[in-house]
């Protein structure tokens, strides 16, 4: 049997209307990255002024749902914060400089009664006898050894 001519590939071809191109609109992404590295929005860390505006705001009668909304609105939709947090920021659960210092000193307090200086270790060693650093050794096992 003999084959009828035409094109034979597997590639469908396009139905409908081909799609207008908008002469405004700039050919690759790369023309708008600068714009839209400005205008990230991403998390961050608060810094002390913003807490400081989200405590002030506590007496005002607002929810905290208002004033995240104010919060996104005063940062241009670019700095976000969500209702939880002003609730925590307002209770003293986050954001609480006092509060971190107070756990960084409990940590360091905890830290220093179990840890020991490889070089008062050594110190110790030198003037004693036999069986006191037998003594010093076994006490050794339950504290950290600073290098």
């Amino acid at each position: 049997m003999t084959s009828h001519g035409g094109n034979r590939s597997k590639k469908k071809k396009p139905v409908g209307r081909p799609k207008k191109q908008d002469p405004q609109k700039p050919k690759s992404r790369s023309m708008d990255r600068a714009d839209r590295q400005r205008a990230k929005k991403s998390r961050n860390k608060m810094s002390r002024k913003q807490v400081e505006w989200v405590l002030s705001q506590k007496g005002t009668g607002k929810g905290c749902r208002a004033i995240s909304k104010e919060y996104k609105k005063k940062y241009h939709g670019i700095h976000r914060i969500s209702h939880q947090m002003v609730w925590k920021i307002w209770k003293g659960l986050a954001h609480n400089p006092d509060a971190v210092v107070a756990r960084q000193e409990v940590k360091e307090d905890a830290d220093t009664e179990h840890e020991i200086s490889i070089y008062d270790l050594i110190d110790n060693a030198k003037s004693l006898s036999e069986d006191d650093l037998d003594d010093l050794l076994e006490d050794i096992t339950d504290k950290k050894v600073r290098y």
